[in-house]
């Protein structure tokens, strides 16, 4: 299923996820923009995010939402990330770090 021409901003990050039961199989996030302008320091997140993911979410810098990275996808199959860009408004202001795409495989 594609996601087209995306412009998002966020404090945490971008998660996508499905259960083990029923998976995102397909999914396709072409031409996004996505600006973040938090991070994390919950170390909670080290290992990634547990399942199921909280509706509450999670606690990062300052009590905003907190991912383990910037692009987060748990039970998924066949995800196409095409000119998937990403930004931090002001990383000084927020005191994240740099970016990762984590990929791992059952």
């Amino acid at each position: 299923m594609p996601f087209c021409g995306f412009r998002v901003t966020g404090n945490a990050g971008f998660y996508f996820g499905g259960n083990p039961e029923l998976p995102i199989v397909g999914l396709r996030l072409q031409d996004w923009d996505l600006t973040l302008s938090g991070g994390t320091d919950n170390e909670e997140l080290a290992g990634g995010v547990p399942h199921p993911y909280p509706i509450a979410g999670y606690s990062g810098l300052q009590g905003s939402p907190a991912l383990p990275c910037a692009v987060y996808g748990t039970n998924a199959v066949d995800v196409v990330l095409d000119g998937f860009r990403v930004r931090w408004a002001d990383l000084s202001r927020s005191g994240a770090t740099a970016w990762s795409l984590r990929t791992s495989r059952a």
